[in-house]
C-alpha cells in the first residue's frame, strides 16, 4: 500500500510542475510584424474609427512564443482625406495601438500604416487647361492600404506573459 502512496505523489508532484505556467518578460520596443486582412481605405474609414488588423509572425521570447501569428492587433484611423477634384489623392493614416498576448492580454504598441492614393493633378490640370475644363471634376485615387500590407509595430513598454 505504502508504495502505492508513494507512487501517487511522485506522480501528483511531477503533475503540479508541469501545471505552472512559466512568465516570460517581452520587452520594450520588441518588434512586431502587424498584417492587414481587409482593404482600408479613406471610402471606408473616417478619422476615430478602429481597424482590425493581425499579426503576421509569432513573437518569441526566449523560444516561447508570447504573442501568435494571427492574434489581433487594434488600430485607429488617425486621418482619412478624401480623393479631391482636379486629380487629387486620398490619403489614409492607421495607428496600431494595441496587440493580444498569448495570456490574452491587450498590450500598447506603436506604428502606423501610411498609404496616399496615385495622384492625378499634373495630368488632369494640363488637359483641363488645354482641351475641357470639365476635366478638372475628375478625382485622384482614394488612400488604400491593401490587403496584406505590413508593417513593423514596436511594443511600447514590458510586459510580463505567462506561458
Amino acid at each position: 500500500m505504502s508504495k502505492k502512496i508513494i507512487f501517487l505523489l511522485i506522480f501528483i508532484i511531477a503533475t503540479l510542475d508541469i501545471a505552472y505556467a512559466e512568465t516570460v518578460t517581452l520587452k520594450s520596443n520588441t518588434v512586431i510584424v502587424v498584417k492587414s486582412t481587409n482593404e482600408v481605405s479613406t471610402t471606408m474609414y473616417k478619422a476615430g474609427q478602429d481597424v482590425i488588423f493581425v499579426v503576421g509572425a509569432d513573437v518569441k521570447v526566449k523560444g516561447k512564443v508570447v504573442i501568435k501569428a494571427g492574434a489581433t492587433v487594434i488600430g485607429n484611423v488617425q486621418s482619412s482625406q478624401e480623393e479631391e477634384m482636379a486629380g487629387g489623392s486620398g490619403k489614409i493614416i492607421v495607428a496600431v495601438q494595441l496587440v493580444e498576448t498569448v495570456d490574452e492580454q491587450n498590450i500598447p504598441i506603436t506604428g502606423q500604416f501610411v498609404y496616399e492614393g496615385k495622384s492625378e493633378v499634373g495630368s488632369t490640370v494640363a488637359v483641363g487647361l488645354i482641351l475641357c475644363p470639365l476635366v478638372l471634376l475628375n478625382k485622384g485615387e482614394p488612400g488604400t492600404i491593401p490587403v496584406g500590407a505590413q508593417i513593423r509595430a514596436l511594443t511600447i513598454s514590458e510586459t510580463e506573459i505567462e506561458i
